[in-house]
């Protein structure tokens, strides 16, 4: 049990701090607006969405085992109740007046809308399946009436497009 609670404090920690950090580093001048400008864009991203879904739970498991995996996702969850907590005491005013959450409170109830909200966890291997064949592009060509088109397909780099222009 003390290893359960080790790993959802340590982690959860771990990711509140490195949800500060991102979000103070546009706000250190021009070296940290660089980097942050880094990781919005691919592979920067991937590697904060890394940090904040799978890299936890590996830790978790390679530090404490199967029980440290259950206690990096109660981490997460203390994380991300961690941070709305603080966002919404920093930006107080903010908080009053109409608010999508509080129309989903009303309509569905709040354990409700925050089990609805949980349960969408279930999209991160999803996100990962899409995200991690990305640098490597398919295209194909096939002709028409109006002449050849192509159609690119990159996952998690963008929208499937369709060209008139050969893509080379």
């Amino acid at each position: 049990m003390q290893a359960l609670w080790q790993a959802v404090l340590s982690i959860g920690a771990a990711l509140l701090a490195l949800a500060l950090a991102v979000t103070v580093l546009p706000r250190l001048g021009r070296p940290g607006s660089r980097v942050a400008d880094w990781l919005s864009n691919a592979p920067g991203v991937d590697a904060v969405v890394a940090l904040f879904t799978w890299v936890p739970w590996l830790v978790g498991g390679l530090v404490w085992g199967w029980i440290g995996v259950a206690g990096a996702l109660l981490g997460q969850v203390v994380a991300l109740y961690g941070w709305m907590l603080l966002h919404e005491l920093v930006y107080r005013r903010m908080t009053r007046g109409a608010r999508l959450v509080k129309v989903h409170h009303k309509l569905v109830g709040p354990w409700r809308n925050q089990l609805a909200l949980g349960l969408t966890v279930v999209g991160v291997p999803v996100l990962w399946a899409v995200r991690l064949p990305g640098p490597f592009q398919t295209t194909i060509k096939h002709g028409c009436s109006r002449g050849e088109h192509v159609f690119c397909f990159c996952p998690g780099y963008g929208f499937p497009t369709l060209t008139k222009d050969a893509v080379p």
